[in-house]
């Protein structure tokens, strides 16, 4: 019937779980690309120094 669209003949709003897999794929890898390298206006750490410890 829709061949065009094969998922309208789910029920609305139905989440399939080869969605769910898909978007948590592409979720892992938006993570890991904003961890790569910390933000541009991230200073640096300072270092304690012994006095503080």
């Amino acid at each position: 019937m829709h061949d065009e669209f094969p998922w309208a003949d789910e029920e609305p709003g139905a989440v399939l779980k080869e969605d769910v897999r898909y978007l948590g794929d592409i979720m892992t890898r938006v993570r890991d690309h904003m961890r790569a390298q910390p933000p541009r206006s991230a200073a640096p750490r300072k270092r304690r120094t012994r006095s503080e410890t």
